[in-house]
């Protein structure tokens, strides 16, 4: 599954228009960072440190 990520104006009615109509087409999976971050968690694909040196080492 591909990501796009949009920035927009919320003020703006064009764009909360075109969002809409976007998210009115059903074929797009609406996620925050917080429900992939959790999602993440439930899979266990997280990492565990000890430290920060630990965590230096694991992310080289």
């Amino acid at each position: 599954m591909a990501t796009i990520i949009l920035d927009y104006d919320a003020s703006n009615p064009i764009a909360r228009k075109t969002i809409g109509y976007i998210r009115s087409l059903g074929v797009f999976e609406m996620r925050n960072g917080l429900d992939q971050a959790m999602d993440e968690l439930k899979a266990g694909k997280t990492v565990t440190c000890k430290d920060f040196d630990d965590y230096l080492e694991k992310v080289k």
